[in-house]
């Protein structure tokens, strides 16, 4: 991933346009990262636990 690299502003080998395009790709992806685990979670939390056998109880 560029941002890596380039996203550290202020170093002689940063490109500042580079850097910037880096870095709002770097937190496109972990936005939908971020939003991608959370429907997860609630798509986990959704589901119903499937009913355990009266055997053992």
């Amino acid at each position: 991933m560029t941002a890596d690299v380039y996203g550290r502003q202020g170093r002689d080998y940063s490109d500042p346009a580079k850097a910037t395009r880096a870095q709002r790709e770097a937190n496109r992806q972990r936005d939908r990262r971020d939003s991608l685990r959370a429907m997860a979670d609630r798509a986990e939390q959704a589901v119903t636990p499937p009913k355990k056998r009266g055997w053992f109880r």
